[in-house]
């Protein structure tokens, strides 16, 4: 069946492609500042950062997008961005705790996850 509005396959299709850009966006910040490319990573890191903070791509754990965000604000020299994709990455992982996991595994949640563990503790 052809895509559609009707049919809502062309909204999914859109999503999609909207999601693989934000992680592309994501991993071209961190590649272009691994490179010594300050501009290049600024101009990627906003881009991923000027959007709603409760939509990351659904192929990059979310935990590991903040994390990203915030080493490459930190790489940047940029403390106020930092700390405002630290603190994306801590309510998050917040919200995680409390909508979806038994309380017996909030333990392993915030520590057996390295980008978890670094983002609580700062």
């Amino acid at each position: 069946m052809p895509s559609s509005p009707q049919n809502g396959s062309s909204g999914a299709a859109m999503l999609a492609v909207h999601h693989l850009q934000r992680a592309w966006l994501w991993a071209c910040a961190q590649l272009a500042l691994a490179q010594a490319q300050p501009v290049r990573a600024r101009v990627h890191a906003a881009a991923c950062t000027d959007r709603p903070s409760l939509h990351t791509p659904q192929d990059l754990a979310a935990g590991a997008w903040w994390h990203g965000l915030w080493q490459v604000w930190l790489g940047l020299n940029d403390p106020d961005r930092a700390e405002a994709a630290r603190a994306e990455g801590v309510a998050w992982i917040q919200r995680t705790l409390q909508r979806e996991l038994a309380p017996e595994f909030h333990a392993s949640f915030r520590e057996a996850v390295p980008a978890h563990r670094a983002l609580l503790s700062g």
